[in-house]
């Protein structure tokens, strides 16, 4: 008998088509409008940290913590660009006062000083963090943090040290205006890349020697801007007036990508993990995506006109929803309504996978990308599973193939970078392929976005063999009640369970005292925490398998 599958309810996604072009940003105002956002970064806690240019602020921000600002000593600065400084430890936030010549330094809770430029009139533009650097002055030994600074008016580079020094690299071009700046490094040397805004050319800056090698772009009056080394090896770069993205490779051979028109403006760029280039454009208020397969692509920002200007992409962290799945973060300046957008990587909740008896579970992960995706599935085997799905193609893994026990669990599928798989969870006899079902998978994002406190499941039976099993998630929740209730809404029975993170009820009636019933309604609540529940009933009737999600009461 073929399975008959209903889907109950409005409340749950199926995790299918899922791809980096369903990517959501949420905005939060950070800043008064017209405060001049004009760059952002990420320290290496995760916090982001952006300039303001008009209200010659930087600002911190966390999502859900209230947004910090701090006024810069001195008047009118301009602080233009901003970057952590340093190791993990130790680190400090440099900025570049573009109207003043200098680079201010600050902690999380203090304000460190301001370094002068040997010209006030330099215009630091672009900063690069350089590490750390042992100085021997005898009988003592110390550190110091390093940072490189593209100075557009005074057409040079700056070395920036902690304790004040600083080292100037003529750039050979006059009037080139180095804007951004970025660095390469490797087992045998040290670079410093930088784009020459007015002179149309990218600079590369030998760190050891000293020595300044210049390459034209193809694209006369291009105005590069923002500059990214990207795990690919190459060097990625906006320009500006062409409305396109550049490619240089250590040789400095050159290739260039358009955007969907000259007039996009792309300013500011960074580099993901899965070799992708993220980039705004400043004109037509998108970011962009320019995929490992050279594929652009142009996501609207949620406020129209936002005008953005600086992006960074967060390093691997761990989230407490669910752990341990890595939480990658896109943030992006937007100048016009002073608001930063935050996107996050998804990732996919799938209970109930596993097997026992004559029951199996399989996922089928698919990818529609031009490029290999990796992904971890977290289970209850130990320790995260890795895999890679082709370019175009699919992956099958069955439950009993992963697990050493028999038994029911929640899997997570975290992708290492933005870019989600489709996937799609199955389960059916062993003896009768026939009778199956498809699982209900949600996306973080959306789990994230419910807020619901009671669910309700319709259609709950017990006649052996028919019964039905209860599948829930729960996000800060640590006790549920769960009742059985007639047709007509009449209380049969209840009982409170504990939960973390997800609960798998077998045969739930049985567990609620309730010997036999058919067509009941089983209500769900949370009674502990301020979190929220979502799941699904599945019930074996007559050799028929029903899958129905909870639905609003």
């Amino acid at each position: 008998m073929t399975a008959r599958l209903s889907l109950v309810g409005a409340v749950f996604v199926l995790a299918a088509n899922l791809r980096a072009d369903s990517l959501s940003f949420r905005e939060s105002q950070v800043c008064a409008s017209g405060c001049g956002l004009t760059s952002v970064t990420l320290d290496f806690a995760g916090a982001a940290w952006f300039t303001e240019i008009e209200a010659n602020k930087v600002g911190r921000f966390v999502p859900g913590e209230v947004v910090q600002e701090f006024t810069i000593p001195t008047s009118n600065s301009g602080p233009s660009h901003i970057a952590e400084i340093g190791t993990p430890v130790g680190a400090e936030i440099w900025f570049t006062e573009s109207r003043t010549g200098k680079i201010g330094r600050r902690t999380l809770s203090n304000f460190v000083g301001e370094i002068e430029l040997p010209n006030a009139a330099a215009t630091p533009i672009g900063i690069v963090n350089a590490g750390v650097q042992i100085v021997s002055t005898q009988p003592t030994v110390h550190t110091v943090l390093v940072a490189f600074v593209a100075e557009f008016s005074a057409n040079k580079i700056a070395r920036v040290f902690s304790d004040g020094t600083v080292t100037e690299f003529s750039i050979p071009t006059p009037g080139s205006g180095p804007w951004g700046i970025t660095r390469f490094v490797n087992l045998d040397s040290s670079e410093i890349w930088f784009t020459e805004s007015s002179a149309g050319k990218i600079g590369k800056l030998d760190e050891a020697s000293g020595a300044v090698t210049e390459y034209t772009i193809p694209t006369p009056d291009s105005s590069p801007r923002g500059i990214v080394a990207a795990i690919d090896g190459n060097i990625w770069f906006t320009e500006y007036n062409a409305g396109r993205i550049g490619r240089i490779t250590r040789s400095g051979v050159v290739t260039e990508y358009p955007t969907s028109s000259s007039g996009t403006h792309p300013l500011e760029i960074a580099a993901g993990q899965e070799g992708d280039i993220w980039f705004t454009e400043q004109s037509a208020g998108n970011v962009g995506i320019l995929t490992a397969d050279s594929r652009v692509r142009e996501l609207a920002l949620p406020t129209s006109n936002a005008g953005p200007t600086g992006i960074a992409l967060g390093r691997p962290s761990f989230i407490t929803h669910f752990p341990p799945p890595t939480h990658l973060t896109a943030i992006v300046g937007e100048a016009t309504p002073g608001q930063l957008a935050v996107a996050t990587n998804d990732w996919v909740v799938v209970p109930g996978v596993g097997f026992a008896d004559d029951w199996e579970t399989e996922l089928r992960i698919s990818n529609r990308e031009g490029f290999a995706v990796t992904f971890q599935v977290f289970a209850p085997f130990g320790a995260a599973r890795s895999f890679s799905v082709p370019p175009s193609g699919s992956l099958t893994l069955k439950a009993s193939s992963l697990l050493i026990q028999p038994g029911w669990s929640t899997w997570i599928v975290n992708p290492d970078s933005f870019f989600l798989p489709s996937i799609q969870a199955r389960v059916y006899q062993n003896s009768r392929p026939q009778i199956s079902g498809v699982l209900p998978s949600i996306r973080q994002s959306t789990l994230l976005d419910l807020s619901l406190d009671v669910l309700c499941f319709s259609g709950a039976r017990r006649s052996l063999p028919d019964r039905s099993n209860l599948f829930l998630v729960a996000l800060d929740v640590s006790k549920v009640r769960v009742e059985c209730l007639t047709p007509a809404g009449v209380v049969l029975a209840v009982s409170d369970f504990p939960i973390s993170g997800s609960l798998f009820l077998t045969d739930v009636l049985a567990l609620l005292g309730v010997d036999s019933f058919d067509d009941g309604q089983i209500r769900v609540t949370a009674i502990s925490g301020s979190g929220s529940l979502w799941g699904y009933l599945a019930t074996l009737r007559n050799g028929s398998l029903t899958i129905t999600a909870g639905a609003v009461p």
